[in-house]
């Protein structure tokens, strides 16, 4: 089953090294759990805050936003990691194509629904996936939909 995000597009603006602007389009598409790693177990996501109330939201409304991912690397693998208490940290999987930066939460949540494809968008640096999920998030609040 295919758990399908609200969202399926969105444009950035982004001001580069050099001070010139750069837009990027993104648009959400499906990737199949087993082209997906991640950083962090998903048991350990249900630990997280408001893990119960926003698996409440997708049953009744859906995913609201797509997740973020990248290229799956070992450096990209890395820096995800690096911040994270080695007890929740997931082993490095060289055999996927894509690495969930954010979503973990809602990929155990989905996979427990019986979900196995999710939606996703794919940014080319850190960088912008942070802000990404910044603009996905801005006024976004899960109890407010």
């Amino acid at each position: 089953m295919h758990l399908k995000s609200l969202v399926q597009t969105i444009n950035l603006g982004f001001i580069d090294r050099d001070g010139g602007i750069v837009k990027r389009d993104y648009s959400a598409f499906p990737v199949c759990i087993k082209d997906l790693a991640n950083s962090v177990t998903l048991e350990s996501r249900t630990e997280q805050t408001h893990f119960n109330e926003i698996s409440e939201a997708i049953k009744k409304e859906g995913m609201y936003n797509p997740l973020i991912v990248i290229a799956n690397s070992y450096k990209n693998w890395e820096h995800a990691t690096n911040t994270i208490a080695p007890k929740y940290v997931e082993p490095y999987d060289g055999d996927k194509d894509y690495l969930a930066l954010f979503g973990n939460q809602r990929i155990k949540i989905g996979l427990d629904a019986g979900y196995n494809v999710f939606d996703c968008m794919l940014v080319p640096i850190w960088q912008e996936a942070v802000v990404l999920s910044k603009r996905l998030n801005w006024g976004y609040k899960y109890d407010q939909r």
